[in-house]
């Protein structure tokens, strides 16, 4: 799978972006891959936009087939003993805004107003991503 960057596109499986035809300014679908840490997406936002996060799919996050979707396992056991972002829900899609901006459960869905202005971030909350295949689908809708 290849994925699209803001200055190359030929970086392995980063994020695709997609204009959504007929959906409106401010509307994108990213997908996210789920063997990866956390990832661009070339969408910017400043401070004060309302941010809406919409998220689909499902990715399997165990060599026997386990999977999940954007929500993550509540009561999952980290296999390292500890999440990349302990105080979030394990498996769940994040995101943030800024390269150091605080991490955020998206799941299924999230409103955010962004605290700053900067390229939203996206990953999953895994500890082990060699074992992870798939991608999760979000839809970025943004506020004035």
């Amino acid at each position: 799978m290849t994925g699209a960057h803001r200055t190359s596109w030929c970086r392995p499986a980063v994020i695709l972006i997609l204009l959504l035809g007929g959906c409106g300014p401010g509307v994108q679908q990213i997908e996210v891959a789920t063997n990866l840490a956390w990832q661009e997406s070339g969408v910017t936002v400043e401070a004060g936009q309302i941010v809406v996060l919409e998220a689909s799919g499902r990715y399997v996050f165990h060599l026997d087939g386990h999977d999940t979707g954007p929500a993550g396992i509540a009561d999952a056991e980290a296999a390292t003993g500890a999440w990349p972002e302990p105080t979030l829900t394990g498996l769940a899609l994040l995101g943030r805004v800024g390269d150091a901006g605080p991490p955020f459960v998206v799941g299924e869905g999230a409103e955010i107003q962004a605290d700053t202005s900067g390229t939203l971030w996206f990953r999953v909350n895994d500890d082990i991503f060699d074992e992870n295949d798939g991608a999760l689908t979000v839809v970025v809708s943004i506020e004035p």
